[in-house]
């Protein structure tokens, strides 16, 4: 579009100026005006104007701004803005699109759920280092998909940090090492000794295996102490994880996956339900908030048999013993090892650990809906999409010089009119017909045959074009005329 405008504002402006060479010089705008200033040299500067950027630059300079001309030049020179200010018009931005149709979402690909997979789950919670929340299914072509809130069954876990009660006795040369909830030991009192111990904790100080209102996994206490010949170190915690619903906001796109949970996105609150015709005992989620996006025909639950099989297997994973005296370790086992060697950092261990088992539900749960290849999906599904801003302001910019361009057309018709100047524009023709007073061809001499010989010979000669009674086109100069007009005032210029 804009190399259509400039293309059409250039051929009118350049025709224009063309045209307002000939009115420049012309006789009768000189009379009119009382305007002297026309040399043979402004022919040169209207053609080069007409044809480019710095010809205009020159004319303007020339004119000094005070002759209409001056417009077809400033259009010229801005006219070579209209590519750089069409890039401004229009911008090219993604941003999210909601398809209301969209209520269905395919989660990821679900597989069997095996024994070997929730071990795996366990295992890789206790020793791994890096756990990442589980990818959504994004099609390329939609560049970036977003679900804004993804409700889903999970595992959340805490550590809490414990006092611990120390007594020593002298009788027996050790000093016993006791938290709240009963995880003791006794270390014997002689340097460049280390103990750990991990153990299951009915009844914790922060969580409580019994509780009603919460699903526990386990609640488990770490106790571990360091005595040198200088200090003792002592540090020990409550941990815990249990069933939970958390609300996901999912991104996937291009640069990768953004999966959050904020803190009033998560639930805890649960009430068992007995064996009934419908479903097998259970712990099932109540008043769960509005905001976690949960349909009303939908319920979470974990069946009592699940959660019993899931205890019975990480119990004795989490049990055990470290000790070290001098240089001699013992692990009574390699989860023990993978616990000792998370206590330094217990608060990333333990989300890693929730995390870890949270993929497990979300890949092998089983979600009792009529079609088993999809789950219900309550927001609408938002996606990126490539959209043209347009920035209308910047459409003054051509529209003002398409008004300008068209006034200047106007007003060089006019003009040409009222001076009666056929409208020779940029044709060379006429050039050759018209003739040129004697006394300024006898100053070109060899002018023809040097560098820039015309215009330093007669470039600066004032002249006037007049049309003679014979019907002949004379270039004459100026100060003829006044010479002419004193011996005769009938063919002569009055100024």
């Amino acid at each position: 579009m804009f190399t259509c405008v400039r293309v059409a504002m250039s051929g009118i402006v350049e025709s224009c100026i063309s045209q307002a060479a000939w009115i420049w010089v012309s006789d009768a705008r000189q009379s009119r005006t009382h305007d002297m200033r026309a040399r043979l040299e402004d022919f040169k500067i209207y053609d080069e104007a007409s044809r480019g950027l710095w010809g205009s630059i020159c004319l303007i300079w020339r004119l000094r701004a005070r002759h209409l001309a001056c417009i077809g030049a400033l259009i010229v020179i801005l006219v070579h803005g209209l590519e750089a200010s069409s890039q401004q018009l229009y911008q090219y931005e993604p941003r999210p699109w909601k398809n209301e149709t969209a209520g269905l979402v395919e989660p990821p690909p679900r597989m069997p759920a095996l024994n070997v997979s929730t071990k795996a789950a366990v295992y890789s919670g206790i020793f791994s280092l890096d756990v990442k929340d589980i990818g959504a299914d994004c099609k390329p072509e939609n560049h970036t998909c977003t679900w804004e809130a993804v409700p889903t069954l999970a595992v959340c876990g805490e550590c809490n940090q414990l006092s611990v009660d120390t007594v020593c006795t002298d009788k027996s040369q050790t000093c016993k090492y006791r938290t709240p909830s009963d995880t003791s030991f006794d270390v014997a009192n002689s340097p460049n000794t280390e103990k750990f111990k991990v153990t299951n904790s009915l009844d914790g100080i922060f969580h409580h295996m019994n509780s009603t209102s919460r699903t526990y996994i386990n609640v488990f206490d770490f106790l571990w102490v360091s005595r040198t010949r200088r200090k003792t170190k002592i540090l020990a915690h409550e941990c815990a994880l249990w069933f939970c619903m958390k609300t996901y906001t999912i991104k996937a796109g291009d640069g990768g996956l953004n999966q959050t949970v904020p803190e009033d996105k998560k639930w805890h609150t649960t009430r068992f339900k007995k064996d009934n015709s419908a479903h097998f005992g259970e712990y099932v989620f109540i008043d769960i908030p509005e905001g976690m996006n949960v349909t009303n025909s939908s319920r979470y639950s974990v069946t009592k048999e699940a959660l019993a099989a899931l205890q019975r297997f990480t119990d004795p994973l989490l049990e055990g013993t470290y000790e070290k005296q001098y240089t001699i370790i013992n692990f009574s086992s390699d989860w023990v090892e993978g616990l000792y060697n998370a206590q330094g950092n217990l608060k990333d261990w333990i989300g890693r650990f929730s995390t870890s088992l949270t993929n497990e539900v979300r890949l092998h749960g089983h979600v009792r809906n009529r079609r088993k290849d999809w789950q219900r999906y309550g927001c609408p599904a938002v996606m990126e999409r490539q959209m043209i801003i347009v920035a209308w302001w910047w459409l003054i910019f051509p529209t003002a010089l398409i008004v300008i361009s068209i006034y200047y057309l106007f007003h060089t018709i006019i003009r040409g009119a009222r001076d009666d100047i056929s409208v020779w524009k940029s044709d060379s023709l006429p050039m050759l017909f018209c003739r040129i007073d004697p006394s300024i061809l006898l100053k070109v001499g060899d002018g023809m045959d040097l560098p820039n010989g015309l215009d330093k010979r007669v470039g600066d000669e004032k002249v006037c074009l007049l049309r003679e009674e014979d019907g002949d086109w004379v270039f004459k100069p100026i100060e003829s005329e006044e010479s002419s007009s004193d011996s005769d005032s009938e063919g002569g210029i009055s100024w």
